[in-house]
């Protein structure tokens, strides 16, 4: 395709675009700044370690990879750094030993009970409070629809 072939962005569809790469640009930015200044992790090592604390029997790493929707390479090298920071445990699982569950240790849920009240509060300090009800709802139903719209045209690798 040659730039005269372009099906260029008209000025609506550019605004759209660009201010939704700015959104997503600057909380993750604000996130990992806050979490990496006070708790010595990023945004991403949250996450994983959120998403972990919701099952006590842990999670295998190619279903946290799903849960996260990030790609078991990634997520293996985020839980490496994480088990070597004393915050996650990996053990064998019972269904297949050859396997390994991620569970919290007990640091990871004291490091989690500490950081979730601040992280709740900043979510609503830069998302939730500057919108009104049914802009959240809009906000959370139009995300909803890209998530699920690119996990058909460019699941994660």
């Amino acid at each position: 395709m040659t730039s005269d072939d372009a099906d260029w962005l008209d000025p609506e569809e550019l605004t759209a675009w660009v201010n939704l790469i700015k959104v997503a640009s600057r909380i993750v930015t604000l996130s990992d700044g806050e979490f990496r200044r006070t708790r010595s992790i990023t945004g991403r090592d949250y996450e994983l370690l959120h998403h972990v604390s919701s099952s006590d029997n842990g999670w295998r790493v190619n279903e946290l990879a799903d849960l996260i929707d990030d790609s078991s390479s990634c997520i293996t090298h985020r839980v490496n750094r994480l088990h070597a920071a004393g915050l996650v445990h990996k053990r064998s699982d019972p269904d297949d030993l050859r396997a390994r569950r991620v569970v919290l240790t007990t640091a990871g849920r004291k490091l989690l009970a500490q950081t979730a009240p601040e992280h709740v509060a900043r979510v609503r300090e830069w998302v939730i409070d500057p919108l009104d009800r049914a802009e959240l709802i809009e906000l959370g139903r139009l995300a909803g629809v890209l998530n699920a719209h690119l996990r058909t045209v460019a699941p994660p690798t």
